[in-house]
């Protein structure tokens, strides 16, 4: 190592990568059981990314009247 070279030294207050937290909670993930009543055909399922009608939300896609980027070809 360069004799010129700083190194600058960790602060007291973080924590090395090497170390894991313990007790930690960081998020917990909300999934709905789905009944496979109603279902999008397959092509409609992969465009809008559920085959759920219930997970399917538009984001204001649709509602600003935005079509889809995808072509029927």
């Amino acid at each position: 190592m360069n004799e010129d070279m700083t190194v600058a030294k960790p602060l007291a207050t973080c924590i090395p990568q090497e170390q894991s937290l313990h007790n930690v909670q960081l998020a917990h993930a909300y999934v709905p059981f789905q009944k496979l009543c109603n279902t999008f055909r397959p092509l409609d399922g992969f465009r809008k990314g559920t085959i759920f009608p219930e997970l399917y939300d538009v984001y204001g896609w649709e509602r600003k009247g935005r079509e889809d980027d995808c072509d029927d070809e």
